[in-house]
């Protein structure tokens, strides 16, 4: 019911009582993904700095989740918001400060597929290419190629050859 109560508030333009709705939230990780959330509809909105700060706020309340488990799939649902922010740095840092290593690959590999989106070809293969879990670094390869097939990324940068991926 609150988080109903929250979306409604944020829908209706007042993300400001949004947010202190959602920071009455005790439940850490759901605080951390309502706020995440409401980042989310800011940046939407082209309000890029309270999105920051929403995201901030989020990714403090998820740090603060003691389960490691809980914390990495937590802290991986706050990267693509943060990149949607315009802020892809931080999101870089953030994927990379996940110490669970599937966890990690997980948000290294949706990210470097945003980042693509964005446009940004070079940074999305590299940061493929820093992805240590085998399965997550050769699937996020094919799906970087594969958007550079369909035109959604220029096809030599992803793959390093002009040739079609299959």
């Amino acid at each position: 019911a609150l988080a109903g109560l929250i979306e409604a508030t944020a829908q209706a333009g007042d993300l400001d009582r949004a947010e202190a709705l959602a920071r009455s939230i005790t439940d850490l990780r759901r605080q951390a993904q309502t706020l995440a959330e409401l980042a989310g509809i800011a940046a939407k909105a082209g309000n890029l700095d309270q999105a920051g700060t929403l995201a901030r706020q989020a990714e403090a309340a998820a740090r603060s989740i003691t389960d490691p488990d809980r914390q990495a799939w937590t802290l991986a649902g706050l990267i693509e918001v943060m990149a949607q922010a315009g802020d892809l740095d931080r999101a870089e840092a953030l994927a990379q400060s996940i110490t669970d290593p599937y966890g990690q690959s997980r948000a290294l590999a949706e990210l470097a597929e945003t980042i693509a989106q964005a446009g940004h070809v070079d940074r999305a293969e590299a940061l493929a290419q820093s992805i240590t879990d085998p399965y997550e670094h050769s699937r996020t390869l094919a799906r970087l190629a594969a958007a550079a097939q369909t035109g959604d990324v220029d096809r030599t940068a992803v793959t390093g050859h002009d040739w079609p991926v299959t």
